[in-house]
């Protein structure tokens, strides 16, 4: 905060003083000092965020989340500390479908952190959102699908302990990958999917 507060002194860049300010405001908000840290930040997500955590949750619900599955994230968290839960699902439910989409087209490592973040993130809140109105069966499957996406993203991401040597087990290897891939890119999977993706798993492993 105090490289922030010279930096922004300091400059004559507007740009980097916006992303001075917006590191000022982050810092804020992460050690809940979300009331101070709204002025500070020009993000339309984030700013949303403080404003739930500062208790204006009301003025959240302005945002518009776009493409940003971290947006419907903080839009189901206003929508419930409002007591809409139902429509608060419904946001939560959207993002979820975001990161869905996105799954297959990470291509860089801060990417890939984002998305990790913003999925345990989105989930985590579905779930207990479904639980808040007793709807066990599906918070149950929220929670599967959170841990069968992880579990598959990781599988996708770290490397073999022991890669396979002979030729017919590297095509073999080669062809499990592609159909992980597949699955992973896939927005929703059938029961005959979900089979299919356990089979995959267990070969792989």
């Amino acid at each position: 905060v105090t490289w922030a507060n010279r930096a922004c002194e300091a400059s004559r860049d507007e740009k980097f003083k916006r992303t001075a300010r917006q590191a000022r405001g982050i810092h804020l908000l992460r050690r809940g000092r979300a009331a101070e840290a709204i002025e500070h930040l020009d993000d339309e997500v984030l700013r949303a965020w403080a404003l739930v955590e500062a208790g204006r949750p009301a003025e959240a619900l302005r945002i518009d989340p776009g493409d940003r599955p971290r947006g419907f994230w903080v839009r189901g968290r206003a929508l419930a500390a409002l007591g809409r839960v139902d429509e608060a699902i419904a946001e939560v439910r959207c993002g979820i479908e975001l990161l869905e989409e996105s799954a297959g087209k990470i291509e860089t490592e801060n990417a890939r952190v984002a998305f990790l973040g913003a999925r345990n993130d989105v989930s985590a809140l579905l779930v207990r959102l479904l639980a808040s109105r007793e709807r066990w069966d599906e918070a149950f499957e929220a929670s599967e699908a959170s841990r069968a996406r992880a579990f598959l993203h990781f599988l996708l991401q770290e490397p073999l302990a022991h890669p396979p040597s002979r030729p017919s087990e590297r095509d073999r290897l080669q062809t499990l990958t592609e159909e992980l891939h597949d699955l992973e890119r896939k927005e929703k999977r059938t029961a005959q999917d979900a089979q299919r993706l356990g089979r995959v798993q267990q070969e792989y492993l």
